[in-house]
């Protein structure tokens, strides 16, 4: 995934900072031949969940002083706009200091191959309010944050002007292809603890058939994301 994630954000980020969580692929390899890239690497003893609340509602305050605007991603969150810089400027001329995206959940049938960014290969996906969050805005106006666990939301302090922005959409490439979904629960569902799951129909403990049935479910739900 970092190929598409670095195709997808390099026109817009001038730095990238990078924390790592014991990857044990090629993901370190590739992100220290990035010439903008900051590698550090965090380590969450006890609940995963927790200690990455703790984490991400911190580590944007270094850049105070030196960005304009801070986004807090996953790899496999990607905002798409014609012209995302321009509309960023547009918002600081307005006042706002918060951007809230219209989420998406996509889906396709196969792992893409091209060389093209996700939100040209895969245009598929369903709508999903829950992924409308919170988290690219100024680090100059915002004192905290308070994002709740898997930052779906937050409390943020400060001079907070949010404003949705519909044309700005942040698509998540969580399911391509049912083999890429099963292998990344498998993965990472190893690595999760008893603590972080929170109800017993969790995808982490799902069978093959209900993993199948809960992609397919998606795939027959979505839609041309415009």
């Amino acid at each position: 995934m970092l190929p598409y994630f670095f195709r997808q954000y390099e026109s817009i980020v001038d730095r990238f900072f990078i924390f790592d969580n014991h990857s044990t692929d090629e993901s370190l390899a590739l992100l220290r031949q990035h010439p903008r890239v900051t590698l550090e690497s965090i380590d969450f003893p006890g609940s995963f969940l927790k200690g990455a609340q703790d984490f991400y509602n911190s580590c944007w305050k270094a850049s105070r002083g030196s960005a304009d605007w801070v986004l807090i991603c996953n790899v496999d969150e990607h905002y798409e706009h014609p012209n995302l810089r321009q509309h960023l400027q547009e918002c600081m001329r307005q006042g706002v200091t918060m951007v809230i995206p219209d989420g998406f959940e996509m889906v396709s049938e196969t792992f893409p191959t091209g060389p093209q960014p996700l939100s040209q290969q895969v245009r598929t996906g369903v709508r999903v309010r829950r992924f409308d969050k919170p988290q690219l805005f100024s680090p100059t106006h915002t004192r905290e944050i308070n994002f709740e666990p898997g930052r779906h939301s937050a409390r943020p302090e400060g001079r907070v002007r949010a404003a949705r922005s519909p044309e700005l959409k942040l698509l998540h490439y969580k399911h391509l292809g049912l083999p890429y979904v099963n292998q990344r629960l498998t993965e990472l569902g190893g690595r999760i603890t008893p603590a972080d799951i929170a109800n017993q129909n969790h995808p982490y403990e799902w069978d093959a058939e209900q993993k199948q049935t809960a992609f397919e479910s998606l795939l027959s739900a979505a839609a041309i994301v415009a």
